[in-house]
């Protein structure tokens, strides 16, 4: 299951980094504060602007590695997933892993309970577990 938790935690960092690089954005956009007429600031020759931009494309530019690292990740994972026999098992681990899909909106999509897809879920990673080790690898 190693490659699945990795699966998920690069998402949830790709979504901190957004938020971030979303945060820096809105800075550079607003009107400037106090701090941002400190010595240090000033002293350089380069405007807030230009060092929120700075900020900002190398948080893009960060971004955008880790969603390649991520399509790599999505691709082993679903290489993986098609080699498991349950269609109800692979669905599971697609939406919630391929999709990133909530429980919710996977019992949603399939038109089942949340405790089905739970249910369901805990199958599945046997059946991985069987086919992949403890390690999914």
């Amino acid at each position: 299951m190693d490659v699945l938790n990795q699966l998920l935690v690069k998402r949830q960092h790709i979504r901190e980094l957004v938020e971030k690089y979303e945060e820096i954005r809105t800075k550079m956009l607003s009107p400037p504060s106090a701090s941002d007429y400190s010595y240090h600031g000033r002293r350089s020759g380069e405007s807030r602007i230009e060092r929120y931009h700075d900020k900002a494309e190398k948080l893009r530019l960060k971004i955008a590695d880790e969603e390649i690292e991520m399509i790599d990740l999505k691709t082993t994972v679903y290489n993986q997933i098609e080699q498991l026999s349950d269609e109800i098992n692979k669905d599971i681990l697609f939406y919630r892993y391929i999709c990133g899909y909530k429980w919710t909106e996977i019992a949603k999509q399939r038109d089942v309970c949340v405790r089905w897809v739970y249910r369901k879920h805990q199958e599945a990673l046997k059946e991985w577990d069987q086919v992949y080790g403890k390690e999914g690898d």
